[in-house]
């Protein structure tokens, strides 16, 4: 019976690590979107997210995603960047919302080492924005997105209460 009693506890060990599932990243799905602000950076991953978007940039695979929102104060030009700021393959996609069309996208930004990525918009200011941040044929791992623009940007004497 020892035989049996070891398969048994493999078996039961097989069954206990299965049924454990992996912590998603809080934006994984396209409705809990993280809030991005204007001339700011966030840290994100892709490590156990999963698929819920689609882009022309990767029309043959269902990589991992995350979400981000933006809506910014001014309309103006708004560039979305994990250029060389990613563990891997990187892709942008701005959507006009979610499970919305598909504005623009860019996977390999110009100047960006590694595959990184980055991608710069005319938008419309007090307009909401969806970020999907998803890996190349299916690539994961951690990345900084950083945002420039959207907001007016002044001196740091810019008001009452910073007068020089």
């Amino acid at each position: 019976m020892t035989g049996c009693t070891k398969a048994f506890s493999i078996l039961a060990a097989i069954a206990t690590c299965a049924g454990t599932a992996a912590a998603q990243p809080a934006n994984d799905l396209c409705a809990d979107a993280i809030v991005l602000v204007s001339n700011s950076s966030e840290n994100g991953t892709l490590i156990d997210a999963t698929s819920d978007g689609v882009s022309a940039c990767d029309s043959s695979f269902m990589p991992a995603d995350v979400w981000y929102t933006f809506t910014p104060e001014l309309s103006g030009s708004v560039t979305f960047s994990t250029c060389n700021a990613a563990s891997f393959d990187t892709a942008l996609s701005l959507q006009a919302g979610c499970g919305g069309g598909e504005i623009d996208c860019n996977d390999d930004g110009p100047g960006c080492a590694d595959f990184t990525s980055s991608l710069t918009a005319e938008l419309v200011g007090g307009v909401q924005y969806w970020v999907r941040v998803f890996g190349y044929e299916g690539a994961v791992g951690t990345f900084t997105l950083t945002i420039t623009g959207g907001s007016a940007t002044g001196p740091d004497n810019d008001d009452c209460g910073s007068s020089t």
